[in-house]
């Protein structure tokens, strides 16, 4: 199981935006300002070599 708690510096971790069979999407903000950004989790190394559609 993945845990979904997760510590990064310089962000501050606001929520569980969405939780797929291959990465997690967390919502947080930078310590410098208050710009919401988007943070994806790949849980599987190997997810890596599968191409992103845009």
């Amino acid at each position: 199981m993945f845990s979904t708690h997760i510590s990064i510096s310089g962000y501050y971790i606001m929520e569980e935006i969405d939780n797929a069979s291959r990465s997690i999407v967390d919502r947080g903000y930078p310590e410098t300002d208050s710009l919401p950004v988007a943070i994806e989790l790949l849980k599987n190394l190997y997810t890596i070599l599968i191409p992103v559609r845009q």
